[in-house]
């Protein structure tokens, strides 16, 4: 396999980097319309139960769980949307300088090329690595802070019948 074969090859990776980084950012902006919708709802929900949750500590401290929850999902979410370090192959004005003061040979243009992109592939991947896991914690606590408002609210919901 030549260099340029294996620039192709290389390449197709980096592209792959860069699907990557637009599904992770419609990911996490999913994930901030999941939060704002449920905002809502559990904003209407408490009003509603207001009674039962202002004379019940247990329920006001399991919201305000729910709320912290959430809140530490909506930072997560914006971390991960936050992560704007992204590298290019290369600076190309100084590889055409390059290439045009050293004379380089076809393949040696490419063997510059595959070294610049294996770099940028690995750095890509390592940033989206960490945007993955920030996007995981979110959906996490997402999940965790949904979960115990729904639980809460049906707690409430039930001692509001029997009062």
């Amino acid at each position: 396999m030549n260099r340029k074969e294996q620039f192709k090859l290389f390449y197709d990776i980096y592209k792959t980097e860069l699907e990557r980084y637009e599904q992770l950012t419609k990911r996490g902006t999913i994930y901030l319309s999941i939060i704002t919708l449920f905002v809502a709802i559990a904003g209407y929900s408490i009003n509603a139960l207001s009674k039962s949750v202002s004379q019940n500590y247990c329920l006001l401290i399991g919201f305000s769980l729910s709320a912290v929850l959430l809140i530490a999902s909506v930072i997560y979410t914006i971390l991960s949307l936050r992560i704007f370090a992204y590298k290019e192959i290369c600076d190309i004005q100084d590889i055409v300088i390059e290439i045009d003061n050293e004379k380089y040979e076809e393949e040696d243009t490419y063997a510059i090329l595959l070294a610049n992109i294996a770099s940028a592939s690995r750095d890509n991947h390592k940033i989206m690595e960490m945007r993955a896991q920030y996007l995981q914690k979110s959906s996490l606590f997402i999940l965790l802070g949904t979960s115990l408002f729904l639980i809460l609210t049906l707690v409430g919901a039930i001692l509001n019948i029997i009062k």
